[in-house]
């Protein structure tokens, strides 16, 4: 369902989409999981750990790569931003995504 319908939830592309669904699955299992055999029944600390982790390496990099792309289009766009601001001839000395 999220997968189908998470461009309504504002989740512009279909991996995107993909990766909340399995994310929303391995969560909700283990949550449903913990609830019946209790939070510290022998695999589901181990599969809390590896989960997060495996599950936490795309996001990190999708942000990564997001922030990326948003400061190499800003420092495209400066010619003109410069010249709106009244800076013409000034020119990005640096930038550092963080």
């Amino acid at each position: 369902m999220l997968v189908t319908f998470g461009a309504k939830l504002g989740i512009p592309t279909r991996v995107e989409r993909l990766y909340v669904a399995v994310t929303v699955l391995a969560c909700g299992t283990w949550v449903t999981l913990a609830a019946a055999l209790g939070p510290r029944a022998a695999p589901l600390p181990q599969a809390l750990g590896i989960g997060a982790v495996v599950l936490a390496v795309p996001w990190w990099a999708n942000r990564r790569r997001r922030a990326k792309v948003h400061v190499e289009r800003a420092i495209a766009a400066w010619p003109d931003i410069a010249r709106d601001a009244g800076l013409d001839g000034s020119h990005v000395m640096n930038a550092t995504v963080d």
